[in-house]
């Protein structure tokens, strides 16, 4: 029993229902600690660049410049304006391996 055309073509409305309650909710805000969260330090970040750099190519100088990064990195979270304490410590170590091993190599 076929139907007809023009009652195939149409549909049924669908019905919608509303959103749930719990789809509503609103997301919790950030605490105190997630919204004031310091950065990390830029110096720190390039002092350890420079230093596995360093690593890489026996560089003397990327080691003096992983030792000033890191340091002036160190001064600067010391001071409470950003974060990054072990990338500035890991700069300063990487930059005294870099100028070391090569004097030994020598």
């Amino acid at each position: 029993m076929a139907m007809p055309e023009d009652q195939a073509t149409q549909t049924q409305p669908t019905q919608l229902t509303p959103p749930q309650a719990a789809s509503q909710s609103q997301p919790a805000s950030p605490t105190s600690a997630q919204a004031s969260a310091p950065e990390t330090d830029g110096k720190a970040i390039s002092g350890l660049i420079c230093g596995i750099v360093g690593l890489l190519v026996f560089g003397i100088i990327l080691g003096i410049m992983a030792l000033i990064f890191g340091s002036m990195a160190k001064v600067s979270i010391k001071q409470g304006e950003h974060s990054g304490n072990g990338i500035a410590t890991a700069a300063i170590v990487l930059g005294i391996i870099d100028i070391i091993v090569p004097a030994f190599l020598l």
